[in-house]
């Protein structure tokens, strides 16, 4: 009998997939075309997108915050509802999507963002991100260590539980494990949480932490502190410098490049043809310039997406659409089917939680559970 070469049998390694990420303005209405789409939505609008993106295989939906009014709140939608409220109704109808929320290091507490979205994360079965935003802008400083303690707070906070401290067993009458429950004796120059938390371990280890960068500055925080970053870049020469920028001052800090996710933000602004897609973006440029943007037909900006990606400038993509829900139905049913005929996207989710979309291992705690900070 012949035997097949022995290189016949051998595995051959899984092809580098894109990921793909859906942005929701916070008031999940367009500030560009906010006229066509009615004065505000409502739980069925979030919904609903949420399940378009779930129904596309999408890895997550990115929900932004804005806390106060904005500054031109007169001329477009500017508010909306707190966004891990929201991603509580998406959770409880959808099963695999991720969540991803925006919440300020400046104006909580640790203990409440680790609550909140330690609670997001087992109410949706280990599908929650956390948006690291601060108030500032600078990447310094005393607001970048106060910034940083924030986040290393709240994951001390994450970690307070072990794996397997919640038992639940009825015939040992033993509900929790509590010599696995440590307190956090978190103990910063500007936050002192003794803790624990009194929500169990996310099924996920930890909700996955995500920050937007846009500067040398912003790469610099982003690579310290976030697993997921979106970067702002206009070109493929830029998104190959963010992409540059973050990753190599990740391996500066000892993290290894897989670690960290670059997916640069772009608005998608998608027509049957190429001139009725610059007819759509003409107004959008007028209203809210300079935003990075890809436009033209479906197959076009497959190719813009394709070619960041394989170029090395974008781990995948976290795309605004220009009308919601209609713009993400665009994307859904013209360029996710086209990016899997050329082997780039998956046809459906290999696993349940965000990190198992991403391929994000679960995090080493940031110190050993239960030591105080020195």
């Amino acid at each position: 009998m012949n035997r097949p070469p022995e290189t016949a049998s051998r595995p051959t390694a899984q092809p580098r997939r894109l990921h793909l990420g859906i942005h929701i303005p916070n008031s999940a209405v367009s500030a560009g075309t906010w006229e066509s789409q009615g004065a505000g939505p409502d739980t069925e609008h979030y919904i609903g997108i949420a399940k378009a993106a779930e129904g596309a295989a999408l890895d997550a939906v990115f929900l932004t915050d804005l806390p106060t009014p904005a500054e031109d709140a007169g001329r477009g939608p500017g508010d909306g509802p707190e966004p891990t409220v929201v991603l509580a109704a998406m959770a409880a109808e959808t099963r695999r999507i991720g969540l991803v929320a925006t919440a300020s290091t400046t104006g909580n507490e640790p203990y409440d963002i680790a609550r909140r979205f330690a609670t997001l994360d087992l109410l949706s079965g280990g599908r929650s991100g956390w948006h690291m935003v601060t108030a500032a802008t600078a990447g310094s400083g005393p607001d970048a260590a106060r910034d940083g303690e924030f986040v290393a707070a709240v994951r001390t906070l994450w970690n307070s539980w072990e794996e397997g401290a919640l038992v639940g067993d009825r015939g040992a009458r033993l509900f929790v494990d509590t010599g696995r429950i440590h307190p956090a004796r978190f103990h910063g120059e500007h936050f002192a949480v003794e803790g624990p938390l009194n929500t169990p371990r996310s099924p996920q280890g930890e909700p996955v932490r995500v920050r937007a960068a846009a500067s040398p500055d912003g790469w610099e925080r982003a690579a310290a502190h976030a697993e997921v970053v979106v970067t702002a870049a206009r070109s493929l020469e830029e998104a190959h410098a963010s992409y540059a920028g973050v990753k190599s001052r990740a391996a500066a800090l000892g993290r290894a490049p897989d670690a960290v996710v670059v997916l640069p933000g772009l608005r998608t602004v998608i027509g049957n043809t190429e001139s009725e897609a610059r007819a759509r973006r003409a107004p959008l440029d007028e209203r809210a310039p300079g935003r990075p943007t890809v436009s033209g037909t479906a197959e076009q900006v497959t190719d813009t997406l394709e070619t960041w990606f394989l170029s090395g400038a974008a781990d995948g993509f976290t795309l605004t659409p220009d009308v919601l829900p209609d713009g993400l139905h665009v994307l859904t049913e013209h360029v996710v089917p086209e990016l899997r005929r050329r082997g780039l996207f998956r046809s459906e989710y290999d696993g349940s939680t965000l990190r198992e979309h991403l391929g994000l291992p679960v995090p080493a705690p940031p110190r050993p559970v239960g030591s105080a900070a020195r």
